[in-house]
């Protein structure tokens, strides 16, 4: 195993077209090493240790006919620059093609140490002993969802392994693979994290992003990453959510559907062995309004701003934002991702 890790990041750096490249120790953080899937190294300067730098290689110029993966290519360089120029995303991102443009390197230099998944399940999760550290993490990611959502983005695929987070607790979110405008399909979801109305109904506005982000609340506070498991099957990730969240046996899943087609308010009794292990009375009161089971009921990425949970942050950030113009042709990209298959092109189209 050791000896093909270091296989991918000699084909990784003979590909990589990064002058300073052998100033770095290089580690493979993700992937395996296929051609068509994402991976990404993290390099270690050889005579600063703090000096760490994140590199992730798109695969961009392939015969494959499958229209998913080139919509799902397109995303992912479209959103990454779409949002560059933004707090809490990669706005410290450079761009590299390789000599036949066959990759496109994504380079993240700001000295993100980890992602929030890692953190959790590391032994250095004690910085989740500090109530204040995880409200600000909270802070950062709900002001990125207001951002999103201010622009009509649903992200799809909020949850700690898609948070980068430094030393000092400063994040960038990550991974548009699964974002959709607001009336778009979806591409893909994570059932671990999906929305009951989702599940559901395949109901997929931005209160999606704002389930989401409670689940990865719970998370950050029980230090615990498998809430629930990422189940394929909709009804029995519906049954594990209902179980857990105290609505189990009370309803059957047609009442569910006539209850939310109704906007009924249904709110979870979550399992009293998760709040008992919370102390922050206002966290329990943000939670019960983000994982309430009507979208309708459920809170906005604004309304988490401003709830009492949050108040000390209050301010930190204009809610001024200027919104994103979409690419003219991104309709016709969706439709037809093969025919715009030439991503250095449409790079170039988004930056201008």
């Amino acid at each position: 195993m050791a000896d093909r890790k270091q296989q991918i990041i000699n084909e990784f750096l003979s590909d990589f077209p990064f002058l300073e490249k052998d100033n770095y120790i290089w580690k493979l953080e993700s992937g395996n090493g296929e051609k068509e899937k994402n991976i990404v190294f993290s390099g270690t300067n050889i005579n600063d240790n703090n000096n760490v730098i994140y590199v992730k290689r798109i695969y961009i110029k392939f015969k494959d006919t499958d229209k998913n993966k080139h919509k799902q290519i397109f995303k992912e360089i479209y959103f990454t620059f779409f949002f560059q120029k933004y707090y809490y995303f990669q706005n410290n991102v450079d761009k590299l093609f390789s000599k036949n443009e066959e990759f496109l390197f994504l380079i993240f230099k700001e000295n993100y140490a980890d992602s929030l998944k890692r953190l959790i399940n590391s032994k250095k999760n004690f910085y989740l002993d500090d109530p204040n550290f995880i409200k600000w993490i909270i802070y950062q990611i709900a002001f990125g969802l207001y951002t999103l959502h201010s622009n009509n983005i649903i992200h799809f695929d909020i949850k700690p392994s898609n948070i980068l987070i430094n030393k000092v607790g400063g994040i960038f979110i990550i991974d548009f693979g699964s974002a959709i405008f607001k009336g778009e399909n979806y591409y893909s979801y994570t059932s671990s994290h999906a929305s009951p109305e989702f599940l559901i109904n395949h109901v997929n506005d931005e209160k999606y992003d704002i389930w989401s982000l409670g689940i990865t609340m719970i998370e950050l506070y029980l230090k615990d990453y498998s809430i629930f498991n990422n189940i394929k099957d909709k009804k029995k990730q519906l049954d594990e959510i209902f179980t857990k969240f105290g609505i189990k046996d009370k309803y059957t899943n047609e009442d569910l559907k006539k209850e939310l087609n109704d906007n009924k308010k249904i709110k979870f009794q979550i399992d009293k062995n998760i709040l008992a292990k919370i102390n922050d009375k206002d966290a329990k009161d943000l939670l019960k309004n983000l994982l309430t089971f009507s979208p309708k009921e459920r809170f906005t990425a604004k309304n988490v701003l401003d709830s009492k949970y949050l108040k000390e942050y209050k301010g930190i950030d204009s809610f001024e934002l200027k919104k994103n113009n979409i690419l003219k042709k991104y309709p016709e990209i969706l439709e037809n991702p093969i025919k715009h298959k030439d991503f250095l092109k449409l790079i170039r189209e988004i930056e201008k």
